[in-house]
This record gives C-alpha cells, structure tokens and sequence, in this order.
C-alpha cells in the first residue's frame, strides 16, 4: 500500500566515532488486507521493517554492522478486514535502537479515520 512509509535514520551510531556509516533499509514488509479496499488498493494491516547500520568505524577499527526493527500493528479501531484492524493515516512504530528508522502510514490523497 502506498500510504506506508519506511523512514531511514540519518543519525550516526553512538559506536561510529568517525561518524563514517549509515543506516540502511535491509528489508521492509506490508501485510495487505484481502477483503477491503480503497481506490483500488488493499488497506494495509500490518507492517515491518529492519534496518542495518553499515561503514562505521572507531578510530582504525571497523564498528557494526548493527541491526535495528520496528513493526507496527493496527491500534484499536472498529475498521477491519475479515477481523483483523486497518492501519489509519498517523500510524507509527519507530526503530528499536535509533528512534528515527521509523515506519509510518501517511496518506495524502485520502484519509481514514476511525470514529
């Protein structure tokens, strides 16, 4: 679904000194609804994402790599697909270690909203 969004972290790992890595999108997954649809598109139910931090180093010394996750679950709401909750436009869970490698659901064109 296109109103899911995975944000990577700009920030430095507190263990790259020389500040020469980078946080990275390792992999990234959206659990779609089967039964619901809007404009043609499966509402979203569920997603995850990790995320890698590569190229750091201290000092003469390679740091990492180090690994970060999130997973974001729809939170309570009378909007489902065959039982299981939609996500809604707001929708956040932030990385585990950098509070920026976030996954977030944000639609522009369209909004759903529970009441």
């Amino acid at each position: 679904m296109k109103c899911v969004q995975f944000e990577t972290s700009g920030q430095k790992h507190a263990a790259d000194t020389n500040q020469t890595g980078q946080w990275t999108l390792f992999s990234s997954n959206v659990t779609l609804g089967s039964a619901v649809s809007i404009k043609g598109e499966a509402v979203a139910l569920a997603a995850k994402a990790k995320w890698q931090y590569i190229g750091g180093s201290a000092g003469n010394t390679a740091v990492g790599p180090f690994s970060d996750q999130a997973a974001l679950e729809a939170r309570s709401t009378k909007l489902t697909d065959r039982d299981r909750r939609v996500l809604l436009h707001g929708d956040e869970a932030k990385g585990t270690i950098d509070s920026s490698n976030t996954i977030v659901v944000s639609c522009s064109d369209q909004s759903i909203s529970s009441t």
